[in-house]
């Protein structure tokens, strides 16, 4: 950190709940009076806000019934999805109906033309390598989708 630059404010906020470590940092906030300034005004709302209290607390099963009444319902990806096709092919009809005639007949065909010429650069492929490389090329490809869907999962979990 050089000295003509000062940190952020959530760095500032780091130094005050001592997480930040960066000796950099510390020294400048030593030697910056605006800093130091952004610095006392932290600590001061950090001092009222412990200085807050109430007598109310939450029910000690607060967050198992809070989550028990709460119900996960997954964002409907597809419907949404075929919404913004259908505005947009809407859309694109309606702006110039040369291009989306354009599309559908050069387009969809460069496309399939796309898909055959890799789908037989792959048989080549297969063709002209060793078996062992193959199994594992393909052993490797299902590794990285387990941990793919691991990862999902512990995801999944957390959420919900």
């Amino acid at each position: 950190m050089t000295g003509k630059v000062c940190p952020d404010y959530l760095t500032i906020q780091s130094v005050v709940d001592n997480e930040e470590e960066d000796q950099a940092v510390l020294e400048h906030l030593d030697q910056c009076s605006a800093c130091r300034k952004k610095e006392e005004e932290i600590r001061s709302m950090v001092f009222y806000a412990n200085q807050l209290s109430s007598k109310e607390r939450l029910p000690a099963d607060f967050c198992d019934r809070l989550s028990e009444r709460a119900v996960y319902q997954p964002f409907p990806a597809l419907p949404f999805a075929l919404a913004l096709f259908a505005i947009a092919f809407a859309s694109v009809y309606i702006i110039d109906p040369g291009y989306l005639n354009w599309w559908l007949t050069v387009g969809i065909t460069s496309n399939i033309g796309l898909f055959l010429d890799t789908f037989f650069e792959l048989l080549y492929f297969g063709i002209n390598t060793e078996p062992v490389w193959i199994i594992l090329f393909l052993a490797t490809l299902v590794l990285i989708e387990v941990i793919i869907l691991s990862g999902i999962k512990r995801l999944e979990g957390v959420i919900k």
